[in-house]
């Protein structure tokens, strides 16, 4: 499935011609679809209320609004790994890395007034030797959902030994030691 088709299913009343997806990061299109789909969204909360599977589409949705770059630009912000708030990942017409996904995922859940935790967890990885970014969400029922930012090349393998080191919210930073366990820093 690509990004059309993937983007058509996760926004049912899309109404994305082929050659418009194909232009949809050109000038200000996915700046536009973006405001659409959060207005959507917030009809859909007082509608239906929040739940696993609303969260489930919106960081879905918003992975597909984004490009996954590691870009060589020569903005400082690029060169030094610069964390994009998430007005600046819609500034940069959506394109970042695993950061500044979480980033825009983590503002768009606020943007909706998500009345339920939501954290940035930094993880290390095995075969790619990097850290990586996940986002960790408390749903309506209680539980913590982990949410991988990007799909990439091994990830899926990569993420059987992920081992998270700092996870942190607006408020609050929680540390790891080396197996995983996990204390409340600040």
């Amino acid at each position: 499935m690509n990004y059309y088709d993937l983007l058509t299913v996760l926004i049912p009343n899309c109404n994305l011609r082929r050659s418009s997806f194909l232009k949809l990061h050109e000038g200000d299109g996915i700046k536009v679809k973006y405001e659409e789909q959060i207005k959507d969204w917030q009809e859909r909360v007082k509608k239906e209320k929040w739940s696993e599977n609303l969260v489930d589409e919106i960081v879905q949705t918003s992975q597909v609004f984004v490009r996954y770059t590691i870009d060589d630009n020569p903005d400082y912000r690029w060169k030094n790994d610069y964390w994009f708030t998430p007005l600046e990942m819609i500034s940069a017409n959506f394109n970042g890395d695993c950061e500044d996904i979480g980033s825009l995922i983590l503002g768009t859940l606020k943007k909706l007034n998500y009345p339920y935790g939501a954290r940035m967890l930094i993880v290390g990885t095995i075969l790619s030797f990097n850290d990586h970014l996940l986002v960790n969400i408390e749903l309506p029922d209680g539980r913590w959902k982990k949410y991988d930012t990007v799909q990439l090349f091994l990830t899926e393998m990569d993420s059987l030994f992920y081992r998270p080191k700092i996870e942190f919210d607006e408020r609050h930073i929680w540390t790891y030691d080396l197996i995983g366990k996990g204390r409340k820093g600040s």
